[in-house]
């Protein structure tokens, strides 16, 4: 396990920020440097508590799709007529999602975050 137990993440101060990259049909990694003063430094390690995100009905139903399916299209007239039925707007949906850190949207398709 990467983790421990208990459900205390430590908070650190991120040197490097790295994404995925494809550029000209290669792939590979986009690093940048955040510099952070010696100050921002000299203090004790910081603890968060886990706390798992908090799913409404239709959030529920997306993830546990996508635990079947793996991807979910959103351009799909069922899933449109299903989300009108609802009252959800996709975008709403999709913003709460990526905001959980639960999912992202790439096209037309709901993916889980990797």
């Amino acid at each position: 396990m990467p983790t421990g137990e208990d459900l205390d993440f430590e908070a650190f101060h991120p040197f490097l920020r790295t994404k995925a990259k494809k550029s000209d049909d290669k792939i590979g990694w986009e690093t940048s440097y955040i510099f952070i003063p010696k100050e921002g430094l000299d203090h004790e390690p910081l603890f968060f508590e886990w706390q798992p995100a908090e799913l409404d009905e239709i959030e529920w139903f997306i993830i546990n799709w996508l635990c079947l399916h793996q991807e979910l299209n959103t351009e799909e007239p069922g899933f449109k007529k299903w989300l009108d039925e609802k009252g959800v707007k996709l975008e709403d949906l999709i913003k709460s999602l990526s905001k959980k850190r639960l999912t992202t949207f790439e096209k037309k398709y709901i993916l889980f975050v990797n």
